[in-house]
């Protein structure tokens, strides 16, 4: 049988002319979508359903005309859809890890600046460690702070200046 012969049977619904055309245009067809895919199991599943979507179109076939073009068309068509797809889901993916690495990277860095930091604080005098507590952690005014130690103004400003001076260094 020819194509054209095999093309009408098909379109009749003719299951027998449709598995002569399968094998006729399996092995080919397959080739020709592995060079695109790099992949037989995917190239494969591309084939098969390229084969599906034939039977089931048949009715769209052109009396008279070979069906290997429309064939070859629908496999490249479901190549085409199936990479955006792909492409799609790795740009999604690349994106992801991207964000992850980020936030790792950010987290890692906050870590290492509060750990830098709790060590500048315990490397300070006591006293300087107390004030720069009330400070920041209690946020009191250096007037609060001198009154609650009962020390000047002067002593305040100069324990934080210690304090800001040696956090430069982070």
């Amino acid at each position: 049988m020819n194509d054209i012969s095999l093309a009408n049977a098909i379109y009749n619904g003719d299951s027998n002319a449709f598995k002569i055309f399968f094998k006729r245009y399996h092995k080919p067809l397959l080739a020709y979508i592995t060079t695109f895919t790099n992949d037989s199991k995917d190239a494969e599943d591309i084939v098969q359903q390229a084969f599906i979507t034939l039977w089931e179109e048949r009715k769209k076939l052109k009396k008279n005309v070979s069906s290997k073009s429309y064939l070859y068309k629908i496999a490249y068509n479901n190549y085409i859809s199936q990479y955006r797809k792909k492409k799609k889901h790795n740009t999604f993916i690349n994106e992801f890890k991207v964000l992850a690495l980020q936030e790792c990277l950010t987290e890692k860095d906050d870590d290492f600046r509060t750990k830098k930091l709790m060590s500048l604080v315990n490397s300070l005098p006591p006293r300087c460690q107390e004030i720069l507590k009330l400070s920041k952690q209690e946020n009191l005014k250096y007037k609060e702070i001198a009154e609650h130690l009962q020390i000047s103004l002067k002593t305040v400003d100069a324990q934080l200046q210690i304090a800001y001076k040696n956090k430069r260094g982070i």
